[in-house]
């Protein structure tokens, strides 16, 4: 599937709905490509852009409370994008840097639930992130451009289910 950020926007389309009870392994394949590349003044550039993930039903603040997911940036010094570990453990932000990815290179990641880590894998390198709430509803979290600022640009995505 490939997802689209318009300029000036945050949210990717077109929407997918996912919703899961208690699944414990979701795997994909992942593309950036050369839309991926931008340019925000200031400390904006830094700022980490939402993948693909899980969020857990909960009321209030949704995927703000516990979730996890990929993240990314864009990195101009090396041309590269930066894969990060983004979660929200009881309401808590952990942004982890995990490696770089070459733009128009297909990645494989995933996302292993267990009873007290997410397990992240990219490529042969993985992270696990403590966690400390119960199964529950899961849903899917498509993409999302920024940080506080919108695209620059149209950006594109391209995430395969395996």
């Amino acid at each position: 599937m490939r997802y689209r950020i318009e300029k000036y926007d945050h949210h990717s389309s077109p929407i997918r709905l996912g919703f899961w009870w208690g699944r414990d392994l979701f795997r994909w394949m992942v593309k950036f490509d050369a839309s991926c590349r931008y340019s925000i003044p200031g400390d904006d550039q830094q700022d980490t852009n939402k993948l693909v993930g899980i969020g857990y039903f909960s009321i209030p603040k949704m995927h703000h409370k516990n979730s996890i997911r990929f993240g990314w940036r864009y990195n101009a010094v090396k041309d590269v994008i930066e894969l990060m570990g983004y979660a929200y453990v009881s309401g808590k932000r952990k942004i982890i840097y995990l490696g770089d990815v070459r733009i128009g290179d297909w990645t494989s990641i995933s996302i292993e639930i267990t009873p007290t880590t997410y397990r992240l894998t990219w490529g042969n390198d993985y992270l696990n992130i403590r966690h400390n709430h119960p199964k529950g509803l899961q849903f899917f979290l498509r993409p999302y451009f920024g940080g506080n600022r919108p695209a620059p640009h149209d950006i594109l995505i391209h995430v395969k289910s395996i």
